[in-house]
């Protein structure tokens, strides 16, 4: 999924808080973004070309959904990030943090 500008970003933090995230939703036309509840999307027709690790498509809850990319966005704007990740445990975050420094180290 890809990161949008932060229209809000020359705003006070309060601002940002409240209105970074929050656009229409571009399916529906709501004034707010919907919760997304289902745990398993819709698949491509095509299943040779998935990448299944890919956080870009949704099929799985587990990959990311809509709910934690609009998260992602929000964590990001307030800390004037260029992007952000949100992980469901610790265990989740140490995970990915030692993956990545045990993988600079071997490049």
């Amino acid at each position: 999924m890809a990161k949008k500008e932060n229209k809000y970003k020359n705003y006070g933090i309060a601002t940002q808080a409240i209105h970074t995230g929050t656009d229409y939703d571009e399916e529906t036309g709501a004034v707010r973004r919907p919760l997304h509840m289902a745990n398993s999307y819709k698949l491509p027709d095509d299943l040779s070309q998935v990448n299944y690790s890919s956080t870009d498509l949704l099929m799985y809850s587990r990959n990311g959904n809509p709910n934690q990319h609009w998260l992602e966005e929000k964590i990001a704007a307030l800390h004037n990030a260029d992007d952000a990740i949100v992980l469901a445990s610790g265990v989740a975050a140490l995970h990915a943090l030692f993956w990545t420094l045990l993988k600079q180290e071997t490049e």
